[in-house]
């Protein structure tokens, strides 16, 4: 382990519950909360309890923020971490609380400056319920900023809290008020995290296209992660598995490298593809559905989660299937099956020919190979699985063995 090194935690908080009154962690019922059920938090929570949460690492200095104590006495909670300074040492600094659009905005100012340890204010403007809102936001109210202006002649900075959608309206007050430093909490608030939530960044310039398409798919892996099914999306577990309890944090997809070289993507059909790209290609890999599930019921979810179109259908049945007749894939028809394969296969300008399939596709074996030896000499790779088991035998479903083939065929156009 890395030697510690010395930490200022920017943004932490104490409270005594029992003590004294904040509102969100007092009142009965709990406000609605972005992050979800906040009741193991209502507790006190002291110096002790931070550092034990703390650990090993090695906080040498602390910015305590306000933490939406009683409104009607924001100075109340200044005296109460003054006394706590005082017993602990902890927090070093503070970011008190003063409303900026209520009359007695100046005489709190004044007494919240006269505390030595009190560095910055936060007051969190109004803020619109979603980006979609473009009603100006409370940074912009004449009172509000009135308020504000009073802060940097008394040495104070100013802690924003606000979503992201009202950042242009903190920019433009960065303007008007250059001499106030601005410190920006929890980094705009992008606590959704979906596709709708991207969509809005990308409206907003935020994100462009391809920045947004990865975000996409980087809730499409997440979601997938965390989903409460067996195996598909056809049907969903009754009780909540441990795996779908976890924290849906978005990772950074792993991304080809282009290395200078020129690349394409295409969202197509595959046979729309070959039939269309006119020129030759090294390698076609295929991993085509091999049963009779069609992938865009059994996995619905995630193609609306890329879609994002959900006033554009009318979710079916109790899993919410989107219609897919026009995404249908003949590789999931035994009618239709061959004909696909073979239109694919051999209507790919490509040397090399690699084909990802089952012993229980609903092509045989022996087919896929007369198929592959049209163009040249076949190898077969065979990798045997444990079967994946979405339940147990029963009287309509045996599974056949514990062991499942899969196939790995590669061909060479004209290898003899």
């Amino acid at each position: 382990m890395a030697e510690p090194f010395p930490i200022v935690d920017a943004h932490q908080h104490f409270w005594d519950i029992e003590a004294n009154y904040h509102p969100w962690l007092r009142d009965e019922p709990p406000i609605p909360f972005r992050y979800g059920d906040y009741r193991p938090i209502r507790r006190r929570y002291l110096p002790a309890d931070y550092f034990a949460d703390v650990g090993p690492h090695q906080v040498v200095k602390t910015v305590y923020v306000e933490a939406e104590w009683d409104p009607t006495d924001p100075i109340g909670e200044t005296r109460y971490i003054e006394r706590l300074r005082r017993e602990t040492g902890f927090p070093t600094v503070m970011v008190a609380q003063a409303w900026l659009d209520r009359a007695d905005c100046a005489a709190v100012l004044e007494q919240q400056a006269g505390f030595d340890f009190v560095r910055s204010i936060r007051h969190k403007p109004r803020a619109n319920g979603s980006s979609g809102d473009s009603s100006p936001g409370g940074m912009t109210d004449s009172a509000w900023r009135a308020g504000y202006a009073r802060l940097a002649p008394l040495g104070l900075r100013f802690d924003l809290q606000t979503p992201w959608w009202h950042l242009a309206e903190a920019a433009a007050l960065a303007r008007d008020f250059p001499d106030t430093t601005i410190i920006l909490n929890h980094a705009g608030l992008p606590s959704d995290r979906g596709a709708e939530a991207i969509a809005g960044w990308q409206r907003d310039g935020r994100v462009d296209a391809v920045e947004a398409a990865v975000l996409v798919a980087s809730v499409i892996e997440t979601a997938d992660m965390l989903a409460n099914t067996a195996s598909v999306y056809g049907a969903y577990l009754k009780q909540v598995k441990k795996s779908a309890q976890a924290a849906f944090v978005l990772r950074l997809p792993r991304l080809p490298r282009a290395d200078g070289r020129p690349h394409e993507a295409h969202q197509l059909d595959a046979l729309a593809l070959v039939q269309g790209l006119g020129r030759p290609v090294d390698v076609l890999y295929m991993d085509p559905p091999y049963n009779q599930r069609q992938y865009h019921a059994n996995y619905h979810v995630l193609e609306t989660l890329a879609r994002w179109d959900l006033d554009a259908f009318e979710p079916r049945g109790k899993t919410g299937l989107r219609p897919g007749d026009d995404q249908r894939s003949p590789f999931c028809s035994s009618r239709q099956v061959a004909g696909a394969f073979e239109a694919l296969v051999m209507g790919a300008d490509a040397r090399h020919v690699l084909v990802s399939y089952s012993e229980e596709g609903l092509l045989p074996e022996a087919d896929l190979v007369a198929l592959l030896e049209r163009k040249g000499q076949v190898d077969l790779h065979t990798i045997a699985y444990k079967r994946f088991r979405a339940d147990s035998d029963h009287a309509q479903r045996r599974y056949k063995s514990d062991v499942v083939r899969e196939f790995l065929f590669w061909t060479e156009a004209g290898r003899p």
